[in-house]
C-alpha cells in the first residue's frame, strides 16, 4: 500500500519478489545472483525451528527438572521466537522488494505472500499436463520499513 498524490491509500497487485533472482540465476548459474536466489529460500526456512532447540532444551532441563510440561514449553517458546524472527526477516525482504519496484512511491505498508508448490510425484515426472498444487501463506499487513532495494 502506498499513498498517491491525493494522499489516498492505493493497494498494488502482488509483486513477485523472487522472480528477478530466479530468472537471472537461470541465465547465469555462476554469478552473485545465484547466492541472492538462495537467500529467499533461506528466509522461508527461518520461519521454522532449527537444531538450536536442543541446546535450549539441555540448558532448561538443568534449570527446571521438576516441571512436567518442560519439553512442551521449550518447544512452544522456541517455535514462537523462531517464527517471530523469521516473519521479521521476511518482512524486511518484502520492504526491500517494495522499495525496488516502487522507488518513487510513499509506501505505507507491505503484505508478504509465500507460495509453496508441491513436488512432482515420481509417477507424474513424464506427464507434461501434470500441474502441482500451489499453496499460499499470507503474513498479514505490516508497516513498511525503509530498506535498501534488493538489487
Amino acid at each position: 500500500k502506498y499513498k498517491n498524490e491525493e494522499g489516498k491509500s492505493v493497494e498494488t497487485e502482488w509483486i513477485n519478489g523472487t522472480e528477478i533472482f530466479i530468472s537471472n540465476n537461470n541465465e547465469n548459474f555462476i554469478s552473485p545472483t545465484n547466492r541472492m536466489a538462495r537467500i529467499t529460500s533461506g528466509l522461508v526456512s527461518s520461519l521454522y525451528p532449527t537444531s538450536e532447540i536442543y541446546v535450549e532444551y539441555n540448558k532448561k532441563t538443568e534449570e527446571k527438572r521438576s516441571d512436567d510440561n518442560l519439553v512442551e514449553d521449550i518447544f512452544k517458546e522456541h517455535e514462537e521466537l523462531t517464527t517471530e524472527q523469521g516473519v521479521e526477516l521476511i518482512n524486511r525482504f518484502g520492504s526491500s522488494v517494495a522499495n525496488y519496484y516502487l522507488p518513487n512511491e510513499d509506501i505505507e505498508m507491505i503484505q508478504v505472500r509465500l507460495s509453496f508448490r508441491d513436488p512432482v510425484p515420481y509417477s507424474e515426472r513424464n506427464n507434461p499436463n501434470y500441474k502441482p498444487d500451489t499453496k499460499y501463506m499470507d503474513l498479514g499487513w505490516q508497516e513498511y520499513s525503509q530498506t535498501v532495494p534488493v538489487l
